[in-house]
């Protein structure tokens, strides 16, 4: 997003590079150990790109629910 602000396309690559790695890592993580056929990879790639985004809305959530409230 940065370099695409920019108007950098070296700093735009480098952060869709960026972008693919940890996208394929995610994907890697959740496919680690488990027997996939090959039916299961669409599925698989889409779940790699919603969980992060499920992640943080719910982390999100919780920080506004409970702000006011001491850590310990």
């Amino acid at each position: 997003a940065a370099g695409a602000a920019a108007g950098s396309r070296r700093v735009a690559r480098a952060g869709a590079g960026a972008l693919v790695a940890g996208w394929a890592a995610n994907v890697a993580a959740l496919a680690w150990r488990r027997r996939l056929r090959p039916a299961h990879l669409p599925g698989l790639a889409v779940l790699g790109a919603v969980v992060p985004v499920v992640y943080l809305w719910h982390f999100l959530r919780g920080v506004v629910a409970f702000r006011h409230l001491p850590r310990f």
